[in-house]
C-alpha cells in the first residue's frame, strides 16, 4: 500500500472506528487494497468529513485517479441495455461523479454534453442507476443513454 493511501486508511480507521464497526467492518486484517476499498465504500455512505475521507481513499485506489461507481452499479440484472440504437441520445464527453451536499447522502451522477439525433445539444447531469462502460451505455433515472468518450476532469 502506498504511503498516502496508508495514511488515509489509518486516519479513517482511527477517526471513524464507530461508523466502520456499525457497518460490520470488525477486522482490518487482509489484503490492504481490499480493506481500503471496504473502508472507503462504508464512509461514502455518510455525510460531511467521513464522506470526504471515503472519497479520498477511493480516489487514491483508482488506477487513473477517476472514480467509477461500485460493481453493483456496473451490473444490471433487471433491465438489460437496449439494442444499440443510433436515435438514442448520447453523452459525449461524459464523466461520472459522486455527489454529496449538506445532510443529503451521496449519489452517483453522470453528466456531460447530451447530443440528440436532430443536432440539439445541452449540458446535463443525471442520477446514475447503471453504467456499462464497455458497451457504451448508462441507465439513468430518465432512461438509457449512449456513452461517447470519457471526460477526465
Amino acid at each position: 500500500m502506498r504511503d498516502d493511501l496508508h495514511e488515509l486508511v489509518c486516519d479513517a480507521a482511527f477517526r471513524h472506528a464507530d461508523l466502520l464497526h456499525d457497518a460490520g467492518l470488525t477486522s482490518i486484517v487482509g489484503p490492504p487494497d481490499e480493506i481500503a476499498e471496504a473502508i472507503g465504500r462504508i464512509l461514502i455512505r455518510q455525510v460531511g468529513m467521513p464522506f470526504r475521507r471515503g472519497r479520498a481513499i477511493l480516489t487514491a485506489l483508482s488506477p487513473d485517479g477517476y472514480l467509477l461507481p461500485p460493481p453493483e452499479f456496473r451490473f444490471c440484472r433487471l433491465h438489460p441495455p437496449p439494442p444499440r440504437r443510433e436515435d438514442a441520445p448520447e453523452l459525449d464527453p461524459w464523466s461520472a461523479t459522486l455527489w454529496q451536499s449538506g445532510r443529503v447522502p451521496a449519489v452517483w451522477q453522470i453528466g456531460g454534453i447530451l447530443r440528440y439525433p436532430g443536432g440539439y445539444e445541452e449540458r446535463r447531469w443525471f442520477r446514475l442507476l447503471h453504467i456499462d462502460v464497455g458497451q457504451g451505455w448508462a441507465r439513468t433515472a430518465e432512461g438509457w443513454l449512449r456513452l461517447g468518450e470519457r471526460m477526465h476532469s
